[in-house]
């Protein structure tokens, strides 16, 4: 009895410890995720805003870049390191796509009920001309 209750306790152990051995742990060099969040949020505002540029302002587009990196205290070769050990742990970076993807989307629907609300207040030119009618006074 006793040698069966060791067995299922030593099994425990053992699958306890596989589960935890299991999870990803991310290096200190490493970007951490909600960091990384916010960075590859504004990273791809940045890419964005420079891919919108006229040829003769391609120059900004590095410095859209350098000055993500700047505010996140990070420089481009942490960056890409950190990115090839996200590449390798896809589902990490899954998670964290998932929350960029919904930031982006959330700030687009702003932008556009912000629009909606601009055309809806603002005047038509119509309301500018003098009326055709006759006036009845």
């Amino acid at each position: 009895m006793k040698s069966k209750l060791r067995f299922h306790l030593c099994f425990i152990c053992m699958l306890a410890l596989a589960v935890a051995g299991c999870k990803v742990k991310r290096p200190n060099d490493v970007i951490p995720e909600s960091k990384m969040e916010s960075l590859l949020y504004d990273y791809h505002l940045a890419k964005s805003m420079g891919d919108n540029l006229p040829y003769s302002e391609n120059y900004k587009k590095a410095l859209y870049i350098d000055a993500v990196f700047k505010k996140y205290g990070t420089t481009q070769a942490v960056f890409d390191s950190s990115m090839v050990w996200y590449t390798r742990n896809t589902e990490v970076l899954s998670k964290i796509y998932e929350k960029v993807k919904k930031r982006l989307k959330d700030q687009q629907d702003e932008v556009n009920h912000l629009i909606a609300c601009l055309l809806y207040t603002s005047p038509s030119p119509r309301d500018r001309q003098k009326s055709r009618m006759p006036s009845s006074a």
